[in-house]
């Protein structure tokens, strides 16, 4: 009776040890899938943070531009050449020496 007893014994620790193999199994599956997944998902977002970045250094390197051209214009403000310049262009004013001369075109009829 003892080894019927023993052979029982045996065959529930098989079947809890199968039971246990097929959870770690089961378990290692599930949680490569989670990692796998979590991994595509990074390197997406990764690759979107680095298009961003390369957008907002591009941006940066463009406002720098524009703040030289600003500030080479800011320095020509005071010249006197700069003044005359603005007056002539957006005054329409002329020396008092010089005459404007306009000519009148006339439009044809095709």
């Amino acid at each position: 009776m003892e080894r019927k007893t023993y052979k029982k014994e045996i065959r529930k620790r098989k079947q809890s040890n199968r039971r246990f193999v097929s959870f770690i199994v089961v378990l290692a599956i599930i949680s490569s899938l989670y990692f796998t997944f979590t991994f595509i998902r990074q390197i997406g977002d990764y690759n979107r943070i680095n298009k961003e970045l390369d957008t907002l250094v591009s941006e940066k390197e463009s406002l720098k531009d524009e703040i030289k051209e600003l500030e080479n214009t800011y320095k020509e403000v005071d010249t006197p050449e700069f003044v005359e310049k603005m007056a002539r262009e957006k005054l329409g004013m002329v020396k008092s020496d010089e005459y404007i001369v306009k000519y009148k075109t006339k439009k044809s009829n095709e």
